[in-house]
């Protein structure tokens, strides 16, 4: 029999990460990010694409366990505008198509170190993306099976085009007491016209930070409850909605008809001709990616895209005034579509995608 449930680490591993991420903790002002991606490609393939790109990266199997694998790496990366080497370590947790890169190094290791890594092994790595309905249900979840109320610091929310605000509570409080609980955090942002893209909570056994982009950090608390209460069930959200885009390219289908997504927002974004016209210049932001413009909003958008990275392309059109209907052509990669419909959610409005049903 496992010593672990299909949704726990084996008992051994837990323990190593948990030493592993308390060594972090136990240092001052010590915190430990998670950041989770998806691919089908073993991640010992994926370290000579790092080296290719100019990150000197060296990674030892430490352990291997149920189907786990967990890798020690330690990275070198020359900054030329800093004019410096940045080097740092950090962990690598796989099991089947999911990867978790850990780190407890500064918050500039992560953003110039681990943050391009998942870039370099685009479209091999997936980093995934929630929605907010998605981190309501974790934390629901997490609170009560745990029988501990959630109260937050602070939250993060976006508006439309991705305008990005900040709030900022109870800085100076000391009674636990004085604090929300996290559902007013997701209803004070829808108040103010927006969605909540990432919360700072706390108990008396755990502190951290859950974002949209997969983003996982902790100030308190251990790894073995975090995988198991937020980061495999984050991989399973993602990966089940993501099936929605597997074989979608038509040269994918037996008699190459067109699969198209249906992308529904929860406002008539569209009745607007200014919105319009914005829209089509927030697609002029989205990178390695060129578009034609068929129908500039007069009445209907209509595009044509090609994603560079892969030569993907697909178009774009208005579907009514609250949704849009990606059609894929005859190359169309689930990468490509992961990547826009990521970039289309982020900065443009939250959204829900289905199978298009005419």
């Amino acid at each position: 029999m496992s010593d672990s449930q299909p949704n726990t680490l084996p008992i051994s591993l837990g323990m190593i990460l948990n030493a592993i991420t308390k060594s972090h903790l136990d240092k001052p002002r010590g915190v430990v990010r998670v950041l989770t991606a998806i691919t089908d490609t073993p991640f010992k393939s994926l370290i000579d694409d790092f080296r290719r790109y100019g990150i000197e990266i060296e990674c030892t199997e430490v352990a291997s366990e149920n189907g786990f694998n967990l890798w020690s790496c330690t990275a070198a990366r020359r900054l030329d505008i800093y004019d410096m080497v940045l080097t740092g370590n950090f962990h690598v947790l796989t099991k089947n198509f999911s990867t978790f890169f850990i780190t407890g190094e500064k918050l500039f290791f992560y953003k110039k170190m681990i943050k391009p890594i998942l870039k370099i092994a685009y479209p091999h790595l997936l980093r995934v993306n929630l929605h907010t309905g998605e981190i309501f249900k974790l934390l629901d979840e997490f609170s009560t099976k745990t029988k501990t109320p959630l109260k937050y610091n602070d939250f993060w929310y976006k508006k439309l085009f991705g305008e990005a605000f900040t709030v900022k509570k109870h800085e100076t409080r000391i009674d636990i007491e004085d604090y929300e609980l996290f559902e007013d955090a997701f209803r004070e942002a829808r108040n103010r016209g927006g969605w909540l893209d990432r919360i700072t909570v706390f108990n008396k056994n755990s502190h951290f930070t859950i974002a949209r982009n997969g983003m996982l950090k902790f100030k308190k608390g251990t790894f073995s409850d975090y995988y198991q209460y937020f980061l495999n069930n984050i991989v399973d959200l993602v990966t089940t909605r993501w099936k929605l885009f597997e074989k979608k390219g038509r040269s994918e289908q037996p008699k190459r008809e067109v699969k198209p997504i249906l992308v529904k927002f929860e406002n008539e974004v569209f009745d607007d001709a200014i919105l319009k016209k914005q829209f089509i210049q927030g697609l002029s932001k989205y990178p390695n990616c060129s578009y034609s413009v068929i129908h500039g909003g007069n009445p209907h958008l209509y595009l044509t895209m090609l994603d560079r990275v892969d030569n993907s392309s697909f178009s774009v059109r208005t579907y009514g005034t609250n949704a849009l209907l990606i059609s894929p052509q005859i190359r169309t990669t689930k990468a490509a579509l992961v990547r826009f419909s990521t970039y289309l959610l982020n900065n443009f409005q939250e959204g829900k995608m289905t199978d298009f049903q005419s």
